[in-house]
C-alpha cells in the first residue's frame, strides 16, 4: 500500500510537470503556426484556473492505467498525454470556448476513463496452437494491393521528400479505386508495419525488409506520414520496449519529446519536431475537436451517414466532412481534418453520443486485451501506436473495417500465445 502511495504521489507529480510542458510548448507552437489562423492565445484568469482544475480532477481517473500493465492501459495513457491534457491546455487559452463544449468534452472523457477503470478484461479463448494462416493471408493481400495500386496509379512512385508531400497526396485523391482496394489499402497502411515487427520479432528478418520495402511503396502511394511514422516507432520500440515497457516510461517519454521540440529551434533554426509531433498530434487535434462542435451546432449531425451506413443512406453532405471542417476551421476546402473520439461521436451522435461512443470505444479496448494475451509485450508498441493514433484520427465506426480495428483483433487472435 506504501508503494502504491508514492507511486501515486510521482506520478502526481509528473503529470503536472508534463501539463506544464504542454502548455510552454502550446504558446511556442501557437506562435510559430500563426499563419495558419487555427490555432489561437486568448486566455483569462478562469480559463487558466479552470484547466489546472480539470487536469488535477483527471489524474485520480488516469492512476490506475498507469499502475496496469495491460495493451489497453497503455493505450488509454497515450491517449491520456496526446488527447486529454492538450484538449485541456487548450481550454486554458481558449477563454472564448463554448461552456457547452467544455462539459460536454469533459464528460467524453470521465465515461472514457471512468469506464476503463471498472469494466474488467473481456477474455478471449485462445489456443497455443493458432496458426500463422490468417496472418499471412492479410499481409499477402494487403502487400499485392500496395503493389497494384502503386503500379496502376502512381507509376511506382518514391515519396523521398517528407516536406513537399501535397501534389502526391492531391493525386492521390484523384485514383478511381474499387471499394476492396480502397478497403485493404486502407488496412495495409496499420497492419503491415505491425506485421514488419512482428516477423522481426520471429527472426524473419528478409521478410521483414521486403515488407518494409511494401510500407515505403504503400507511404509514396499517399504521402501519410502516419505510415512511415508508424514503422520507424514500431520497429524502434521493439528493440528498446524496456525503456518504455512501464506506462509511466511514456509519459517521460513524452515529456523529452517536447522539451526537445522547444530546444530545437535554439540550436539548429528548425522546427521539424514541434511541426511533426506536438503541432499535428497534439494541438491540431485538439483544437479540431472544437471546431467539429461549432460546425455541428449549426449543421446537421450526420448520422454516420458517410461513415457506417453510407451505402444504406445518403449524407446530408455533398462534401467529406473532414473537408467540410477543414474550410470552416481555416477556410482551405482542401483541409482534410480528420478527427476521432468525441468529434466522432458528436458529429454522428449529437451529444447523446458523447455518452455512447467511449463506451463503445472501451469496449473495443477490452476485448484487445483479450486477443492480446499471452502475446510477447515487445510487440505492443507499435500496437499502441496504431491504435492510438488511429483513434485519435479517425470515427470508430469508420476504423474498425477501413482501418482495420476489427482485422487487427482477428489477427491477434490468431496468433499462437506464449504463455
Amino acid at each position: 500500500m506504501d508503494a502504491i502511495k508514492k507511486e501515486n504521489v510521482q506520478l502526481f507529480g509528473l503529470i503536472l510537470l508534463y501539463k506544464y510542458l504542454v502548455d510552454v510548448t502550446y504558446i511556442f507552437t501557437a506562435e510559430r503556426f500563426a499563419y495558419m489562423g487555427l490555432l489561437h492565445i486568448n486566455e483569462s484568469a478562469y480559463s487558466v484556473l479552470l484547466s489546472w482544475g480539470l487536469l488535477l480532477g483527471s489524474i485520480p481517473l488516469i492512476l490506475k492505467a498507469f499502475r496496469e500493465d495491460s495493451l489497453s492501459s497503455k493505450i488509454v495513457v497515450t491517449l491520456y498525454l496526446i488527447s486529454v491534457v492538450p484538449t485541456i491546455t487548450l481550454i486554458g487559452f481558449r477563454s472564448d470556448y463554448s461552456a457547452e463544449y467544455v462539459i460536454l468534452i469533459c464528460i467524453y472523457w470521465i465515461i472514457f476513463l471512468g469506464l476503463r477503470n471498472f469494466l474488467p478484461k473481456i477474455r478471449v479463448s485462445s489456443s497455443n496452437q493458432s496458426s500463422h494462416r490468417f496472418f499471412y493471408l492479410i499481409i499477402s493481400a494487403c502487400s499485392l494491393v500496395v503493389i497494384y495500386v502503386s503500379g496502376r496509379y502512381a507509376g511506382f512512385h518514391l515519396q523521398t521528400d517528407l516536406w513537399n508531400v501535397y501534389e502526391t497526396r492531391e493525386a492521390a485523391r484523384g485514383f478511381a479505386l474499387s471499394l476492396p482496394v480502397s478497403y485493404l489499402l486502407l488496412l495495409a497502411d496499420n497492419i503491415l508495419p505491425f506485421a514488419v515487427v512482428y516477423l522481426i520479432y520471429r527472426k524473419q528478418f528478409l521478410l521483414a525488409t521486403v515488407l518494409a520495402m511494401v510500407v515505403f511503396l504503400n507511404f509514396s502511394i499517399t504521402a501519410t506520414k502516419q505510415i512511415i511514422a508508424l514503422l520507424f516507432l514500431g520497429v524502434l520500440g521493439y528493440f528498446f520496449y524496456r525503456f518504455i515497457s512501464k506506462a509511466k516510461y511514456l509519459l517521460i517519454m513524452f515529456s523529452v519529446v517536447l522539451v526537445m521540440s522547444m530546444v530545437e529551434p535554439l540550436i539548429t533554426g528548425t522546427a521539424f519536431l514541434n511541426s511533426m509531433f506536438p503541432h499535428r498530434v497534439f494541438f491540431i487535434p485538439a483544437e479540431t475537436h472544437y471546431a467539429y462542435f461549432r460546425f455541428f451546432s449549426v449543421n446537421s449531425y450526420d448520422f454516420f451517414t458517410q461513415g457506417a451506413l453510407s451505402r444504406f443512406f445518403t449524407s446530408d453532405y455533398d462534401v467529406a466532412i473532414a473537408f467540410l471542417i477543414g474550410d470552416f476551421a481555416i477556410g482551405d476546402i482542401h483541409a482534410r481534418a480528420n478527427n476521432g473520439l468525441f468529434s466522432d461521436a458528436y458529429q454522428n451522435l449529437a451529444p447523446i453520443g458523447v455518452l455512447l461512443m467511449p463506451i463503445f470505444t472501451v469496449v473495443y479496448l477490452k476485448v484487445l486485451d483479450g486477443v492480446s494475451a499471452g502475446k510477447n509485450n515487445r510487440l505492443f508498441f507499435v500496437l499502441i501506436l496504431y491504435v492510438g493514433f488511429v483513434l485519435l484520427g479517425i470515427p470508430f465506426t469508420t476504423a474498425l473495417l477501413s482501418s482495420g480495428l476489427f482485422a487487427l483483433l482477428l489477427v491477434l487472435y490468431s496468433l499462437p500465445r506464449e504463455t
